[in-house]
């Protein structure tokens, strides 16, 4: 009871509802979720997470994420990412305030509106993933488009040394989310034997990486000057989304595999290891900020092929495509 770590850590136990319903009681304002920094979501609701389609184990992810991914994972979301921007409003407004209060989704979610919650929750965050500083260092580095070796070695340091853990987390699980539904799409259009439906867009790694560099990279405020060298960050975040697997960006637990002799001779059992690899805060001073009501307009009226899709977000004005 003396200890503020273990309480701290035992009231994270609790789901956001319920921290909600014991702050009205005691008279304080009940914490949501929109505009939070990602370290006061990860370390007040933040959930230990296992991914069972690459075996990792994340902990203290934000409950939204993980909840908004794994669903559109499972509903093979990767067909509906071209209504990201056309979701009925309606249905964007009532998800909000089901995710903003931590409450259980429904059923039958329309797979744009979950896009596009998504994009709205990393549009919120008072930082992108890879913080502010990350982008005028990529863009002083000059590093060529084709020289993913060493972008990944920039990335390898950064996710393993520099960025605070939870940062480095959340932005692998996404990543991997990415990934996965990519490749989905790809094994869909590779096997397809009948024409595509022309009002699908399917989900690439240049699509996944336009509409969401600016929630890895950005800089505090767009001007002509970033504009212009904007295409060194979409090259880093495609680098990023397509080596979301390899295990030297791995940051956490590692599954090795042993063959047991004598009578289990033909078993295999693994094992994890953890990464004890060091991380150094950023120290940002970040503030809380109240979710803008204009976010909901990303829920209307915004055309696919337009630039306007780069664009999208209340943290970033202008993102040209990755040259």
């Amino acid at each position: 009871p003396n200890s503020e770590g273990a309480r701290g850590e035992l009231r994270r136990r609790f789901p956001q509802m319920v921290q909600r319903r014991d702050a009205e009681l005691v008279g304080l304002e009940p914490p949501v979720t929109f505009g939070v920094p990602l370290e006061d979501l990860c370390n007040r609701f933040g959930v230990d997470f296992t991914d069972k389609t690459t075996g990792r184990w994340y902990p203290r992810l934000p409950p939204a994420l993980v909840f908004l991914c794994e669903v559109m994972e499972r509903e093979a979301a990767d067909e509906d990412v071209g209504s990201i921007f056309s979701a009925p409003a309606s249905s964007i407004y009532k998800l909000v305030e089901t995710v903003d209060h931590g409450k259980p989704f429904e059923r039958d979610i329309p797979s744009s509106s979950l896009w596009c919650i998504l994009k709205i929750f990393l549009d919120c965050l008072p930082a992108p993933l890879l913080s502010f500083e990350v982008l005028e260092e990529i863009v002083n580095l000059g590093l060529s488009a084709d020289d993913t070796e060493a972008q990944c070695r920039f990335l390898h340091d950064l996710l393993h040394y520099r960025l605070p853990r939870e940062m480095s987390y959340v932005s692998l699980y996404l990543v991997s989310f990415l990934h996965t539904l990519c490749k989905t799409a790809e094994s869909k259009e590779a096997s397809r034997k009948r024409p595509p439906d022309c009002t699908k867009v399917p989900l690439t790694f240049a699509l996944a990486t336009r509409i969401f560099t600016p929630n890895f990279l950005r800089p505090h405020v767009m001007t002509e000057a970033w504009r212009r060298n904007l295409s060194a960050a979409h090259q880093m975040v495609e680098t990023l989304l397509r080596s979301a697997e390899d295990d030297g960006l791995w940051i956490g637990r590692k599954r090795t595999l042993s063959r047991h002799k004598g009578a289990n001779a033909d078993v295999f059992s693994s094992s994890e290891s953890e990464d004890g690899s060091g991380a150094a805060s950023f120290g940002e001073g970040l503030k809380l900020e109240n979710v803008d009501a204009n976010i909901l307009k990303l829920a209307e009226g915004l055309d696919l092929g337009s630039n306007e899709l780069a664009e999208a977000g209340v943290a970033i004005h202008g993102c040209t495509d990755a040259s």
